[in-house]
């Protein structure tokens, strides 16, 4: 069995240091990932961190809930790790630094689904293939 990406999504939200997280910003979808497969959930973590540094490569500091993992990253406006600088401004209230929140539906499928997805298959498991 193999462990497919059916979906993998970011939503950045403003966090402000008195306050806590406040308005939503963007989003977007990780199309390197979605449709993706993976032997284990460790491997998925693993590749996340690779193309997106942002995201924790342990695999602890992410949340298993119903067919989802999920985790999160403080960043700057840059989507990058703040500075210790950017830290100290935002709690005084001078920048802006933001949550990017990462949510990533799986399913599990069978290893003959090595072979690229069909229409039919996309429609099976709820992954789009375009």
């Amino acid at each position: 069995m193999k462990i497919l990406v059916k979906l993998a999504d970011v939503q950045v939200s403003i966090d402000d240091f008195e306050k806590g997280e406040t308005d939503f910003v963007n989003s977007w979808v990780l199309d390197s990932l979605t449709g993706k497969r993976f032997d284990t959930v460790q491997e998925l973590v693993e590749e996340i961190n690779k193309d997106f540094p942002i995201f924790s490569n342990n695999i602890d500091d992410y949340i298993f809930i119903d067919g989802r993992i999920d985790t999160d990253a403080f960043v700057n406006a840059d989507n990058d790790e703040p500075t210790p600088c950017e830290i100290e401004a935002w709690k005084v209230g001078k920048i802006t630094l933001y949550n990017a929140h990462l949510f990533i539906n799986l399913a599990i499928v069978p290893d003959e689904y090595e072979r690229e997805f069909t229409e039919a298959d996309a429609e099976k498991y709820g992954v789009s293939i375009y």
